[in-house]
C-alpha cells in the first residue's frame, strides 16, 4: 500500500530498554515495540554486521542496532540520537539505509 508505513523492532531495542533506569521512559518505548509489525532477532550475520560497522565509528549498541535494521531490510533508521545520524552521514558507503531523526523522516515522506 503507497504511503504506508510499517515499524520494525528488534531484540536489540528490547533488550536496552530493559537496562532504563527510568520506569516512565521504559514504559513508552515498550509501548513503542508493541506498535511494531514484526521484530528482528540477533543472529551471527548482524553480529558480524555490526562489527563492520563498528569499524566505521558506531558504538557497539549503536551498530547492533543499525546491523538489526538492515537485516530487517527497512528504508529508515529512525532516530533521535544525533551521534548515530552524523556517523552514518559521514559513512554513507557503509549504512545501507537512510538514517534520519523522526522530524527529517516526516518532512521526507509526509509533507
Amino acid at each position: 500500500m503507497a504511503g504506508a508505513v510499517s515499524i520494525i523492532s528488534s531484540s536489540v531495542v528490547a533488550y536496552e530498554n530493559s537496562l532504563s533506569p527510568f520506569p516512565a521512559r521504559k514504559e513508552r518505548v515498550s509501548d513503542y515495540i508493541a506498535l511494531s509489525s514484526r521484530t528482528v532477532k540477533m543472529s551471527q550475520a548482524i553480529r558480524k554486521r555490526a562489527t563492520i560497522l563498528e569499524t566505521a565509528g558506531f558504538d557497539s549498541l549503536d551498530a547492533m542496532h543499525l546491523a538489526c535494521a538492515e537485516a530487517g531490510d527497512v528504508e529508515y533508521f529512525i532516530t533521535c540520537d544525533d551521534n548515530i545520524t552524523k556517523k552514518a552521514k559521514r559513512n554513507p558507503a557503509v549504512v545501507s539505509l537512510i538514517v534520519c531523526s523522526p522530524l527529517q523522516f516526516l518532512i521526507e515522506e509526509v509533507f
